[in-house]
């Protein structure tokens, strides 16, 4: 976005804070936000660009993506496009941002899930006790 008086900037929700990501997480992400289509919330910077922009190596930006993928922020998908021979090459990462309500949800959901095992957990634990001091 681009506002002549205040220059260059885009939004980001705020709930990407209570997702505590870590530092690198959260500046690729922003990156990534930052070149995302505002309609379709795709884009395609290389590892290189993002490594650059960012001043991070190749090797931390893709773990901060396989991160950020691994916590649905972020889809990935290789793209291909074809030389004037007809050859295949390989191009770059098409990255999709997902919504972070979506996102929001299933971590609320994951975090659900780890309370009820915990409990059940302590629950068998607390009647495995009883009956040992039966």
């Amino acid at each position: 976005m681009f506002d002549k008086k205040r220059g260059n900037y885009f939004i980001m929700d705020n709930n990407i804070f209570s997702l505590k990501l870590k530092p690198g997480e959260f500046v690729v992400y922003a990156y990534l936000q930052r070149r995302a289509n505002i309609k379709t919330g795709q884009c395609w910077p290389s590892y290189q660009t993002i490594a650059h922009e960012t001043n991070m190596s190749k090797n931390s930006v893709a773990r901060h993506v396989a991160a950020l993928e691994e916590r649905g922020l972020v889809m990935t998908e290789r793209t291909f496009w074809s030389d004037q021979s007809g050859n295949k090459m390989n191009g770059h990462l098409l990255f999709t941002m997902l919504p972070l309500s979506e996102v929001m949800e299933a971590d609320y959901q994951r975090q659900l899930a780890k309370l009820e095992a915990d409990t059940e957990r302590q629950r068998v634990q607390e009647k495995l006790k009883a009956q040992q001091d039966v």
